[in-house]
């Protein structure tokens, strides 16, 4: 499922675009980052979860004036700081990577949180 959103990103950010193109490339290749991509429009954002309504615990990345990028969140009010290429957005969104955060979960917020909470008694 996650594949077939990058392949999708990928062939809908290949088209010349009016302003810098999304960070698609560096970040895709990258698979920490790649098993939580979700929508693009001007940017990356990211999720736990392959199903709508999507998690909001990961940073995600704008393109920015001059060529750079700004990667915010995981909250539209929070700011983690500019980066000069693709990879040190990147490497920002992997430092801020929720405490146990793996590959994307199949299903909803919700279905996530109660695999989570499954997982928290069967280790506990």
């Amino acid at each position: 499922m996650t594949q077939a959103r990058w392949s999708a990103f990928s062939a809908a950010t290949s088209s010349p675009p009016r302003t810098r193109p999304a960070p698609r490339c560096r970040a895709s290749s990258h698979a920490r980052v790649h098993q939580h991509g979700r929508r693009h429009r001007h940017g990356l954002d990211f999720s736990r979860c392959t199903e709508q309504r999507w998690t909001w615990d990961i940073p995600y990345i704008q393109p920015s004036a001059g060529g750079s990028y700004w990667v915010s969140g995981p909250l539209r009010s929070q700011t983690v700081g500019p980066a000069e290429t693709v990879g040190e957005a990147v490497a920002m969104v992997l430092e801020r990577l929720p405490v146990g955060c793996g590959p994307a979960f199949l299903g909803t917020p919700e279905e996530l949180a109660a695999h989570e909470a499954m997982q928290a008694q069967l280790n506990g």
